[in-house]
């Protein structure tokens, strides 16, 4: 097969070659990702081996696919890269790799 490279034009700006993809089982549980001194973290309500964890509840989750897309908005907004961009991003790339397989 062919290799698929999805990509996305911003007005002004490079070719983006960024697919969206995300791992379910972690995106939707309560959590927020961070970086602290160059290494990346979890922080969840619970711990599990790959996080710090709030047991005293100080802080309210959301899902880390929310974070994540949550993200992409602030990036989008602060790049001014559009809906078209937004739209190849999410939907032409999905569609592109779906056809290719």
């Amino acid at each position: 097969m062919d290799e698929v490279r999805p990509s996305c034009e911003a007005p002004g700006r490079r070719t983006w070659e960024v697919p969206h993809a995300t791992d379910i089982p972690i995106a939707l549980a309560p959590g927020k990702s961070v970086e602290i001194n160059n290494q990346y973290r979890y922080i969840t309500p619970t711990p599990w081996s790959l996080s710090i964890a709030d047991t005293g509840g100080r802080i309210r989750y959301t899902s880390f696919l929310y974070e994540e897309l949550r993200a992409i908005r602030r990036a989008v907004e602060r790049l001014s890269l559009g809906r078209k961009f937004v739209e190849c991003l999410f939907h032409d790339n999905g569609m592109r790799l779906l056809k290719s397989g």
